[in-house]
């Protein structure tokens, strides 16, 4: 990933929250095992962050890899940044209840992301719908230093339920939800 792309990122999902972010990094090649490896990896890695909707975490990265691996075709980054977060309770702060994790795909695929009109009967092109409808916001941005895209979602302990408004991302064009 673009390190400049990737700190921006960071940046706007640390805003105000006065705290570092732990990252973790995985390259992956554009083979199907590699989906479950991109999942172990997230779990074992957001373990110790129970606040966070694990089961939501490795649904949305499972999307965005699967969509990589079929579209992007090339050697897939998968970048994730949690932020511990901690929210005012009775008794003082309970740590990580305000926790947030960026989580970002990465391809060489300069093909925009789009959500694909499909029926019913058909088996697959529902993950970006997925992450739409899931996180609690998401974006894309091209790569300004070589061809190539990053898809990225932001989830937090208090996940938003049901259908987000979507946005404009400010980033670069790119559609982002908003919950």
């Amino acid at each position: 990933m673009s390190d400049g792309a990737w700190r921006a990122l960071i940046a706007q999902t640390a805003d105000g929250r006065g705290e570092p972010g732990r990252t973790f990094h995985l390259d992956l090649s554009a083979q199907p095992t590699e989906v479950r490896h991109a999942r172990t990896f997230l779990r074992a890695r957001l373990a110790r962050y129970p606040q966070l909707p694990l089961d939501v975490v490795l649904l949305l990265a499972s999307e965005l890899v699967t969509n990589a691996m079929l579209h992007g075709r090339s050697r897939i980054l998968l970048d994730v940044c949690v932020f511990p977060g901690a929210v005012p309770a009775q008794g003082g702060a309970r740590p990580g209840a305000g926790a947030t994790v960026l989580v970002a795909v990465t391809d060489a695929s300069p093909t925009v992301p789009r959500q694909q009109r499909r029926s019913r009967s058909q088996e697959g092109g529902r993950g970006l719908q997925i992450v739409r409808e899931l996180a609690n916001e998401w974006g894309w941005l091209l790569l300004d230093d070589a061809p190539g895209k990053i898809v990225w979602f932001r989830l937090g302990a208090g996940a938003v339920e049901g259908p987000t408004r979507r946005r404009r991302n400010p980033a670069r064009g790119g559609e982002a939800g908003v919950g």
